[in-house]
């Protein structure tokens, strides 16, 4: 992917579920109010929408009960806005699959998810930019998504894995954590997939769903002294933790499965 110099490319933040929310005017920009809607509270929906997208976020479900708590609304009426500013050409909105253990029942059945991540396009971009006349807080940062596939090899092969990031980070969100995906960190060999803050504490992590990587937990020890990784489902983190256990003592696991299905810890 080609980095679009319209983005503010700078070192990734860690983002957290305490919004800092960008001034929102009473009206969108008279350029973009044919696009957009008439009425006060909906405008002020896709606003919010925009406000989040435009900070770096990416997954539509983390985003739909931010903003449903911040309008007051239910979450209907966000998934209304975000249709509405797909429909529009504002944003892009694009599903992706994953994998997960058969803990995780889903409308598709059993271990299979969808996600819809969200950016910008060229002209949500300009909308933003009309808005940082108010707030130049508005200029937009790349997505999560966005940076993923920007930076990783693996992301652009593999959407499944840059989805798995995506979901990780945002699990770690919703308890308490600050997140991120790609930091500027490299050590050697090892480029981690994300990075975890709380109360002191910092972890860079993997995200991996496949076996057989006893390369890259030598790599990840060597740069850390520690290991820290996210699995697929329960079965495939206790075989990773196998494999991690050949190259260090010092593990820190979890996995999608029993994170979204709603343990109360990151951690194992």
């Amino acid at each position: 992917m080609t980095t679009n110099k319209q983005y503010l490319i700078t070192n990734p933040l860690t983002l957290t579920h305490d919004i800092s929310w960008y001034t929102i005017p009473k009206k969108a920009p008279s350029a973009y109010q044919h696009r957009l809607s008439n009425r006060l509270d909906a405008w002020y929906n896709q606003a919010l929408v925009l406000n989040l997208v435009a900070q770096g976020f990416s997954l539509e479900t983390e985003i739909k009960p931010i903003v449903a708590r911040k309008a007051n609304c239910g979450e209907y009426s966000v998934y209304r806005a975000i249709k509405r500013l797909d429909e529009s050409g504002i944003l892009h909105r694009t599903k992706l699959d994953i994998q997960l253990g058969s803990e995780v029942v889903s409308f598709q059945g059993r271990g299979k998810m969808t996600f819809s991540q969200l950016r910008l396009n060229r002209r949500g971009r300009g909308l933003c930019r009309c808005l940082a006349h108010i707030d130049e807080r508005w200029h937009p940062r790349e997505t999560e998504w966005e940076r993923t596939h920007r930076i990783h090899e693996q992301g652009k092969r593999e959407p499944e894995h840059t989805l798995g990031t995506l979901v990780f980070a945002y699990q770690a969100r919703l308890r308490g954590w600050k997140a991120g995906v790609m930091p500027n960190f490299r050590e050697g060999r090892f480029v981690p997939d994300a990075v975890v803050e709380k109360d002191g504490e910092e972890f860079f992590v993997e995200v991996e769903l496949h076996y057989g990587k006893g390369a890259k937990w030598r790599n990840m020890h060597n740069a850390l002294s520690y290991i820290a990784f996210c699995g697929r489902s329960p079965q495939h983190e206790k075989t990773l933790r196998e494999e991690c256990g050949k190259v260090g003592s010092l593990i820190k696991s979890t996995n999608l499965t029993r994170l979204i299905t709603g343990e109360e810890r990151l951690w194992a």
